[in-house]
């Protein structure tokens, strides 16, 4: 499962029992956001009447890249994203096709469509082994491919796509490739219960991290399994320095003692609680939420998404807490879950996700 703050693009990394941790990568989405539901159909109106009288073949391509992304969660995203690669490659330019290719990849992972990402993967691959070049999207698309056998329970073959992709990056020392591996392997062997090796790719993870400059907003969650772990995790997270940019999950009320007794007591954490989506209009039950979030320091409430209304994040909100919910997986829950506002969404497929947030009508 992986956490994704709902405003931003993230890269995640999952680890064993003990400790989960979530990478997120807070970059603004403002340039790329589609407009707000009445606009958005004005838009893509107005670019589809244009479309057919552009003069050139490049001059179509800006058109074909927005209406690809206005197009979010619907089959002519991958339409226009497979112009936009076809066109892309009549005028040579290369970017700008592999975006297209990166936008079909996406779309046919989150539709679970196999043999379609399969055969995206394989142009990727032709055409940076031709160009001589090892661009993000080759590292990007591949992953798709290792992640999407991990779903399917091809845990034999989704290791072998994961290890080859990490040779070649390691050959090269290309940091972002480095980084989609040790996402990919976390996955993995957490999946197959080898925790040991969980560890080793959560910690090239935090290695490749710290160096990130760029990206101040990058926020990571641990989610706690065992407290008797939390002084090592804030040696750990001290040495890489990166304990402003952490937070924890997982923390039960009974666990709460441990955490501010621990090393880890300055950090922010939310409280693992089963709120009552009935009980949540009583002011009663209202003000026993807020004292209990009062008494053990937590910044919010984490909880699974069934459990979550309207009226608790109403609550959170106005109370300066923030909410957090678990495991949202489909297009129809997640949709839900933005309808009530949670800070923090914890998914398996965070792919669709970022769709529906990029589409969401606020």
């Amino acid at each position: 499962m992986r956490l994704m703050n709902l405003f931003n693009n993230r890269i995640s990394i999952r680890i064993g029992v003990v400790i989960m941790i979530s990478l997120v990568f807070c970059g603004s989405m403002k340039s790329s956001t589609p407009p707000p539901g009445k606009d958005r159909l004005t838009e893509i109106d107005s670019l589809e009447r244009v479309l057919p009288g552009c003069p050139t073949i490049a001059s179509t391509l800006p058109i074909l890249q927005r209406l690809a992304l206005l197009y979010r969660q619907d089959p002519k995203m991958k339409d226009y994203y497979q112009r936009l690669y076809e066109n892309a490659m009549a005028v040579d330019s290369i970017s700008i096709a592999y975006r297209g290719l990166k936008g079909m990849a996406e779309y046919y992972y989150n539709q679970s469509k196999r043999d379609s990402l399969v055969y995206c993967c394989n142009i990727v691959d032709s055409m940076a082994k031709a160009r001589h070049e090892y661009p993000y999207v080759l590292f990007e698309v591949k992953s798709y491919s290792s992640q999407d056998l991990l779903w399917l329970g091809n845990y034999e073959l989704a290791m072998s796509e994961a290890m080859n992709l990490y040779r070649l990056a390691s050959n090269l020392n290309h940091k972002y490739g480095l980084l989609r591996c040790s996402e990919t392997l976390g996955l993995i062997y957490q999946r197959i219960r080898r925790d040991s090796d969980a560890v080793v790719s959560f910690l090239e993870g935090l290695d490749l991290l710290k160096d990130i400059k760029d990206v101040p907003d990058m926020k990571i969650n641990f989610d706690i399994k065992e407290t008797r772990v939390l002084n090592s995790l804030h040696a750990l997270l001290v040495g890489y320095k990166l304990i402003d940019r952490s937070f924890l999950t997982g923390i039960e009320v009974i666990n709460v003692k441990a955490v501010k007794e621990s090393n880890c007591a300055n950090m922010d954490y939310y409280l693992n609680y089963t709120p009552s989506k009935f009980r949540a209009f009583s002011d009663d039950y209202r003000q026993k939420i807020i004292k209990l979030l009062e008494d053990t320091g937590a910044i919010g409430i984490n909880c699974n998404y069934k459990f979550a209304g309207g009226q608790l994040s109403n609550l959170l909100h106005k109370k300066g807490y923030k909410l957090s919910v678990w495991t949202v997986d489909s297009q129809r829950n997640a949709k839900k879950m933005l309808v009530i506002k949670p800070d923090n969404i914890t998914t398996k497929n965070p792919e669709m996700i970022k769709e529906v947030i990029s589409n969401w009508v606020k």
